[in-house]
């Protein structure tokens, strides 16, 4: 069965020289063909919102376990874009957000936390 995240891939181009959607989607393709399972999946994903010619939000539910390595590459190749990667898995709490640009990442996971018990903060139920 595997373990399964829902992806959102977001990027955006940020200088003069733009990166039209089409080559970032030749780019998944290829990089996909070589291996890359998850970014197969792009390939066909189940909903895609492209904005204007240079910005495209993708979603998808699937395995895809090396997509830290994956998305590196990706965005090696096309150094001039920002990529986003938001993921919440199949666990309680397995969410987190990935920033990609020039083979970089930054990563972090969400922290949820609930404050502890207040009486001061105890009201009655709206109903």
């Amino acid at each position: 069965m595997g373990y399964r995240t829902d992806f959102t891939l977001t990027y955006l181009q940020e200088n003069d020289m733009m990166t039209k959607v089409a080559a970032v989607a030749d780019e998944l393709f290829l990089l996909a063909k070589m291996g890359a399972d998850g970014l197969w999946a792009f390939t066909e994903a189940e909903e895609m919102n492209v904005q204007g010619d240079h910005a495209c939000h993708i979603i998808l539910d699937t395995k895809w376990y090396d997509w830290k390595e994956d998305m590196a590459a990706l965005s090696a190749r096309l150094p001039e874009v920002l990529f986003t990667l938001e993921g919440a898995g199949d666990s309680p709490g397995d969410i987190w957000q990935a920033y990609f640009k020039g083979g970089l990442i930054q990563y972090w996971r969400a922290n949820l936390e609930c404050p502890p018990f207040s009486p001061d903060k105890l009201v009655p139920l709206e109903v």
